[in-house]
This record gives C-alpha cells, sequence and structure tokens, in this order.
C-alpha cells in the first residue's frame, strides 16, 4: 500500500509539474484574445491539480520537509506590498490580483514537491527544454512560411497576424539547453538508452532549433537576452570563479581590452536595433521618460496593480503641456498600456519598495542557483532579467510560470534530503529501480534497500562481475557475501555498515 501511495504521489506530482510547463501550448485561435484566456484558464485547472498532489504528499509523510530560505521571505513580503497597494476601491484587475495570490501558493507548492522529490529536478529541466523545442519549430516554420489569420475580423481589416512564436520565450530555454548539453558531454554517444545520452541529444537538438529560429528573428533584446545568458552557462560549466580570478591577475590588461570590446558590440546592437526600428525605439524612450516621473510621483506606495495604463495617460498629458516635450515626442505619443520595462512597471506599480524586493528576490533567486550549482536555471533567470528591460514577459502567464519553476529550482537545495530528516527520500526496495532508471543521471548499478527499526539505508552492492567505482575501497558486509556502498545523492562514497 505504501509503494502505492509513492507511485501515485510522484506520479501527481510529476503530471500536474509537467501540465502547468505546457501552458505554451494552451490557446484558441479562433478568439483575439484567446490565447491569454486560454493559457489563464489552463493555469487554474492545472494549479488546482498540482494543489492535490501536494496535498497528498503532505498527508501521506510523516514529517513537513519545508525549510525558509531568504527567497521565500522576499516574496511574502513583495506579495504584502502587493495587498498594501492594491486600490480596492476602483478594483481596475481583480483577476490579475488573484492571478499573482495564486502563483505565491504555486512557489511555494513547488518548493515542497521538490524537497520531497528530487528526482523531479531533471524531469521538469526536460519537460522546460521541450516546451522551448516546439515553439522553436513553430517559429521556424512560421518564417519561412507565414500564415494568415483565420479569425473573422481580421480578414474583414485585410490583416494578416503571425502566430506569436515565443522568440523571448525560447531564448530564456536557450541557456538551459545549454547547460545540460556541457553537462552531460562526456557521456557515451553511442548508449542512447542511458538518461545522460539522451538528455544530451536532447539538449543539442533544442539548442540547435532555437538558434536556428532566432536567426529568422531581428529582435535586438532577444539576441542579447540569448547570448550573454550562453555566455554565462560556458563561463560557469569551463571556467569558473576560480580559474576567472586566476586569469585575470595573470591577464589584467588582455582582460580589459576583453570587457571593452564585448561592451561596444553589445552597445552597437542595440543602437543598430534603435536606428533600424528608428519609431520604436524612439516610443520606448519616450515611454520610460514619462514612466519614471510618473514614479516620482508615487515613490513609495505606487499606483496598484493595474494602476499602470490610467496613471501613464494622466502623466503624459501632463508632460505634454509643457515645454519640455519635443516635436519628435508628440509624433511618437500613444497610450501605453505595457511600460516595455517590466522594472520601471513594477517600481510605478508598487512603488519603489516593491520593485527593490523583486530585484532582491531575483538576485538571491540567482545566487541560490549559482551555490547549488544549478547553472542552466540560473543562466534562464539572467535571460529573463535581460529581456524584461526592453519588453512586458512579466504581464504574461506564460513567462511567471516559466520564471517561478526557474527559481524554485535555483533555490531548493539538492543535499536538503540528506541533511533534513532520514524518512523524507526513503524510497521501497520496488520504486528505487525506477526512479534511478527514469530520473536519476547515473548509470544502473545493483541495489538493495535495508531497514532495521527506524532506520533506513539505501545500499549499492558491487558484486565481482561488477566494476568498483574509481577511488571506492571494498568493504564487507555481514547482509550479503558482496560488497556494498553507502548512496549520498548522485556521488557514491564507501561506508561500511553500521545497522547491526
Amino acid at each position: 500500500m505504501n509503494n502505492f501511495i509513492s507511485y501515485l504521489r510522484l506520479l501527481l506530482l510529476a503530471t500536474s509539474g509537467m501540465l502547468l510547463l505546457c501552458i505554451i501550448f494552451a490557446m484558441n485561435p479562433e478568439l483575439a484574445d484567446g490565447t491569454l484566456s486560454g493559457r489563464v484558464c489552463w493555469f487554474h485547472f492545472t494549479s488546482v491539480l498540482l494543489a492535490g498532489g501536494v496535498l497528498l504528499m503532505e498527508f501521506t509523510t510523516q514529517k513537513s520537509r519545508f525549510i525558509f530560505s531568504l527567497p521565500d521571505v522576499l516574496l511574502l513580503l513583495l506579495f504584502g506590498i502587493v495587498l498594501v497597494s492594491y486600490n480596492k476601491e476602483e478594483n481596475l484587475q481583480p483577476e490579475r490580483f488573484l492571478f499573482i495570490a495564486q502563483l505565491v501558493a504555486l512557489w511555494f507548492m513547488l518548493r515542497g514537491a521538490l524537497q520531497a522529490h528530487q528526482e523531479l529536478r531533471p524531469f521538469f529541466i526536460t519537460i522546460i527544454i521541450f516546451t522551448g523545442i516546439v515553439p522553436a519549430i513553430w517559429g521556424i516554420g512560421n518564417s519561412i512560411n507565414p500564415a494568415p489569420s483565420t479569425h473573422p475580423i481580421f480578414k474583414l481589416l485585410e490583416i494578416s497576424l503571425k502566430p506569436e512564436p515565443f522568440y523571448g520565450y525560447i531564448a530564456i530555454i536557450f541557456p538551459v539547453c545549454l547547460n545540460t548539453l556541457l553537462r552531460f558531454k562526456d557521456c557515451g554517444k553511442t548508449a542512447v538508452w542511458e538518461s545522460r545520452t539522451f538528455l544530451f541529444y536532447f539538449s543539442a537538438f533544442g539548442a540547435t532549433l532555437i538558434i536556428t529560429a532566432l536567426f529568422f528573428n531581428t529582435n535586438e533584446p532577444v539576441w542579447i537576452a540569448a547570448i550573454l545568458s550562453g555566455i554565462w552557462v560556458c563561463w560557469m560549466r569551463m571556467i569558473g570563479w576560480k580559474q576567472t580570478k586566476e586569469a585575470i591577475q595573470r591577464h589584467n590588461k588582455l582582460f580589459a581590452i576583453s570587457s571593452i570590446i564585448l561592451f561596444v558590440i553589445v552597445t552597437a546592437i542595440i543602437l543598430a536595433g534603435n536606428i533600424r526600428k528608428a519609431q520604436a525605439g524612439d516610443r520606448r524612450l519616450l515611454i520610460w521618460n514619462i514612466t519614471t516621473h510618473a514614479i516620482m510621483g508615487h515613490p513609495i506606495t505606487g499606483t496598484g496593480i493595474g494602476g499602470f495604463p490610467t496613471t501613464y495617460a494622466k502623466e503624459q498629458s501632463a508632460y505634454f503641456k509643457t515645454d519640455i516635450a519635443s516635436t519628435k515626442e508628440n509624433l511618437n505619443a500613444f497610450c501605453s498600456v505595457y511600460a516595455y520595462n517590466e522594472y520601471l512597471q513594477i517600481g510605478l506599480e508598487l512603488g519603489i519598495a516593491g520593485l527593490l524586493l523583486f530585484i532582491f528576490w531575483l538576485a538571491f533567486s540567482l545566487y541560490y542557483g549559482i551555490k547549488h550549482r544549478q547553472i542552466g536555471a540560473s543562466g534562464g533567470i539572467l535571460a529573463l532579467g535581460i529581456f524584461a528591460l526592453y519588453s512586458y514577459p512579466l504581464q504574461l502567464p506564460t513567462y511567471w510560470v516559466l520564471l517561478l519553476f526557474l527559481t524554485v529550482i535555483c533555490v531548493t537545495n539538492p543535499k536538503h534530503a540528506k541533511k533534513g530528516n532520514r524518512e523524507a527520500f526513503r524510497i521501497s526496495a520496488p520504486s528505487l529501480p525506477f526512479s534511478l532508471a527514469f530520473f536519476s543521471m547515473d548509470k544502473k548499478i545493483p541495489i538493495i534497500h535495508i531497514r532495521n527499526g527506524r532506520h533506513s539505508r539505501i545500499y549499492i552492492i558491487i558484486r565481482p562481475m561488477n566494476k568498483l567505482p574509481t577511488g571506492m575501497q571494498a568493504y564487507s558486509s555481514s547482509y550479503t557475501t558482496g560488497q556494498i556502498f553507502y548512496m549520498r545523492e548522485r556521488n557514491v562514497s564507501a561506508k561500511p555498515d553500521s545497522t547491526t
């Protein structure tokens, strides 16, 4: 019975998490706003399914596994500011307010699920890569053969709308693919049945498709986000902090010149984009300028969620009544719904305190990602943070779901189970081979499960026909004629049997 409940719990958590990540595929192309509405509804239903899995997990385990971290506290404080600053009398965007509350609940559900079942981590990363491959194929196909809109209103107006290929979304997933590719580059290339080899080829396929799709796109912010996050992943995987510090000390002049060249290249890309799309660049500058003035008018409390469009329209009207506005700004003026910079929009709606809490939440999530060696997820956070400087990804539910999964993967300590209670990861003999075969990244080795009263340990048997792990010493055991080794996370360390 316990084995069945364990399987059911893991199945519910994995399935609901997978469906949540597949929110990008939820849409109704027959409606003008069917994409956004379809994804919000999908988010509601899949969140309920995940909540059921988390409740089952909590009711079927003896002790709580959750350990608070600094990003948890920062997120709660940020939600507190959302509650306080929201204008309940005008109630401008109640559905968005509800969505934010559900996002906070989703964060803690994912945190608890990942702390209880660390094997979900590589599974979720695989699904994230998959959700990047499909839009990349879609974007390539649409770029080669654009499809006209099927909506009758757009047909009547003779407007052809391209399907949204999610270039920003796939740019965020690119560092995840690249990290997985570099992580398993030493796998057996011909052993395609092994999980390491499968993830190597799967991530290589995803990275290739994403790069190909980005070649058809001329959006400079997307390219900057993909390039910088890709450089970050390569640097962390191939060089690291220690070697970088030593290299800077040995070649400080070369480092300075390289930094200047990189800065010039990024600046040139931005300037080229502004020159090529001068009107769009001028409009963004105007929006950022007026939004900054509006923030100065509400620096503490902000306008509350949903207050940006009205506040922006009022501030823009007041701005053009002055002599400061230029002729070019008068020509480019329009009532914008978004700030095209998430940090400015958050600063206007939640005040400077809310903006600082959001930045600290992202920064500490990135810090924990580096600390826990979650290079791909931290690269995805970095890409989204860069992309948010020029666009409005956090106004769409797809990006929020992806951001929560990436931050949860970074913040949750992979070694928490070994530091916490030993009951948290008790895996019975029938379920362990399944977990190792489907989720783990190690090679298959015979295993046994030994219990002694309340104590439970998982051992790996090294029989004479098996190869002894490099650097390991053999210890005899009273339980079996073979030699056994205590398994700690992914690293196998030798330990004599002490359960007698």
